[in-house]
């Protein structure tokens, strides 16, 4: 078990996190990216707008997932979990019975440097998939404190890298940075093998994954391909904004080198092979 208290990091002058006692720009703790497990990714925020932003899955004490928040909208709410305003800048989240889960509360102070900023508490009892409480975020008066069991964690994020790391192997970092760099946008791991599934692709993050006949939709394009991808007959299905930028690849790639009468297979390998074609020349970074 590990206890933080009065650290400092990588906060700067505008909007920072106090989360137990510790305050700081950014943090990330859990199984960054499960769809089942408990995360929380609390994002820098801009200096246009010091509302703070959290992403994460939230769990009960028989490890079952209360919900799933991506940038402060409750977009998986299983258990009817409400969120309650104040009369500070944030809100607070409790469940069905009205048990508290999670308190963001904002408000303009003196900073544990001296300065004045915008600082915002995040205060909760998180437990995992296996039931354990796994972190204690608390304030006993003016001092607090975040107690952590067994779980991967980073604090103070300056873009490159993090201030203090717990338990995080190199790629957990890579995927803390990408989902703290995107705003929260992409936020869910997808890998392994799939077969014959409907995946949406928005708000993840593709590494080590094989999709075979699988009906693949996206819309926002907030996506990231990290490594290893293999598309093996599916079936795309754009709308949104990603439909107009698949219809600008067909008409650019695709259609002047098919001839009219080709049927809608030959057209979709053909796409396919154009597209591959092209992104040997291209160079993706997250």
């Amino acid at each position: 078990m590990t206890t933080l208290k009065r650290n400092l990091v990588c906060a700067n002058n505008f909007s920072n996190y106090l989360v137990g006692g510790n305050l700081c720009n950014a943090f990330v703790m859990g199984t960054l990216g499960a769809s089942d497990d408990f995360f929380i990714v609390a994002h820098p925020a801009q200096t246009e707008d010091v509302y703070p932003l959290i992403t994460g899955n939230f769990l009960d004490s028989e490890g079952n997932v209360l919900l799933r928040m991506v940038r402060n909208e409750l977009v998986f709410n299983p258990r009817n979990c409400s969120k309650i305003y104040g009369n500070h800048i944030g809100f607070g989240i409790h469940d069905g019975q009205g048990n508290h889960i999670l308190t963001v509360s904002t408000t303009w102070e003196t900073q544990t440097d001296g300065t004045e900023a915008y600082v915002t508490r995040v205060l909760g009892t998180f437990y995992d998939a296996k039931h354990n409480i796994v972190a204690i975020a608390k304030e006993d008066g003016s001092e607090g404190c975040l107690t952590l069991d067994g779980i991967k964690s980073a604090f103070g994020h300056n873009g490159d890298g993090f201030g203090i790391v717990h338990m995080m192997d190199e790629e957990e970092i890579l995927i803390a940075k990408l989902m703290l760099n995107t705003g929260g946008k992409a936020y869910e791991t997808l890998s392994g093998k799939h077969v014959d599934e409907t995946v949406d692709l928005d708000g993840k993050i593709l590494l080590d994954v094989e999709l075979i006949r699988c009906r693949i939709s996206f819309s926002s394009g907030e996506f990231i391909l990290l490594r290893n991808i293999s598309m093996v007959d599916c079936h795309f299905s754009p709308s949104g904004p990603a439909a107009s930028i698949y219809e600008l690849l067909y008409e650019v790639i695709v259609k002047p080198d098919v001839p009219p009468e080709a049927s809608s297979e030959k057209l979709a390998m053909k796409f396919a092979k154009r597209v591959k074609k092209v992104r040997k020349s291209v160079v993706l970074t997250p």
